[in-house]
């Protein structure tokens, strides 16, 4: 009786050992292209609070350009972060017309990268 109880612990403390591991990221690693459609959303998100709420864009553009930045999304993030910095300049020159223009491009290429609708928001 006592070595079937010890065996039973035994195998319990084994089966919690194994699972203490090292795991693996759910679903396995981005490809590039999710990671490239993620960061393109990321950017919509921007172009949305940024028309809702003009007096924070710029704030908000330093926080995007910062995800941009760790992105590894590839050659879409690098077109991204392009038009991200573009837009940075048009702030700096506070030119009206520069910042919609730069908006605008910004805009169009998330929506290239990625044309889906934003998902809803989870919160």
């Amino acid at each position: 009786m006592k070595a079937s109880v010890l065996s039973a612990v035994a195998f319990c403390l084994g089966l919690l050992l194994v699972g203490c591991g090292e795991s693996q990221p759910v679903g396995g690693a981005r490809t590039a292209a999710e990671a490239a459609s993620e960061t393109a959303n990321a950017v919509k998100r921007f172009v949305m609070r940024a028309e809702g709420n003009p007096e924070t864009a710029a704030e908000d553009l330093a926080i995007l350009m910062e995800t941009l930045e760790a992105s590894d999304s590839g050659e879409a993030g690098e077109a991204l972060k392009a038009s991200a910095k573009d837009l940075a300049s048009a702030y700096e020159s506070s030119d009206a017309g520069a910042i919609q223009a730069a908006m605008e491009a910004l805009s169009a290429k998330a929506n290239e990268i990625n044309p889906e609708p934003l998902p809803a928001d989870p919160t």
